[in-house]
């Protein structure tokens, strides 16, 4: 009898560790969200790479445009052209790894101080900020959107006539891929922080240091 007793006991304590530990991670809706973080976190590492590579594109043509002048009295044709499109370009494909990063410039004193006494209440308010942004980021998109068909249609282009021109289109389309990018990469946070505060668990993931 003790022995049936026993085994009963320890197959319950067995069930409970596993639900606890289900708990913890979030079970399917935790593995689904963590997958669609690991995506996100290589589809930011590309882009943060092809930012770095345009920089130092950047830098060359800055570089030949200042020895041109100086030294041969000849500055490079469209350098202000390329670094007008060029600084659009970098931000927005590294704004949603600087979102993941959390390095976006924002205030932590509330957040410290309430974080630390009330951690479900600030996960619960971090939620909201971070719903907001999301919803802030997507309107940017839509509207960014909407500049990228008017350029299409109409080719307006960077430059003047009988100078270099470049078409506008190709770096609103990377604004806009990038400023959804930074709408999804926030609702991937909100998400975790929900969850994290309804069920009083660890988040799933939180905004990485790099």
């Amino acid at each position: 009898m003790r022995c049936v007793l026993m085994v009963k006991y320890r197959r319950a304590i067995g069930t409970k560790t596993k639900m606890a530990k289900l708990v913890m991670k979030g079970g399917g809706a935790g593995n689904l969200l963590r997958r669609l973080q690991a995506a996100m976190d290589w589809f930011l590492t590309a882009s943060i790479s092809l930012g770095s590579i345009w920089i130092v594109g950047l830098v060359v043509v800055v570089v030949a445009d200042v020895v041109g002048r100086i030294f041969f009295d000849s500055p490079l044709p469209g350098t202000y052209e390329i670094t007008t499109f060029s600084i659009i370009g970098i931000v927005y494909l590294q704004l949603a790894h600087t979102i993941r990063s959390d390095r976006m410039t924002r205030s932590n004193l509330l957040s410290s101080i309430i974080g630390t006494r009330f951690p479900r209440f600030w996960r619960s308010a971090e939620t909201l900020f971070l719903l907001i942004c999301f919803g802030t980021f997507l309107l940017l998109t839509i509207y960014i959107s909407h500049s990228f068909v008017n350029a299409w249609e109409t080719g307006t282009y960077y430059g003047s006539e009988g100078a270099i021109k470049f078409s506008r289109w190709p770096i609103l389309l990377i604004a806009a891929a990038g400023s959804l990018a930074a709408a999804i990469q926030y609702l991937l946070l909100a998400l975790s922080y929900g969850f994290s505060a309804a069920r009083q668990s660890p988040l799933l993931f939180g905004q990485k240091e790099s």
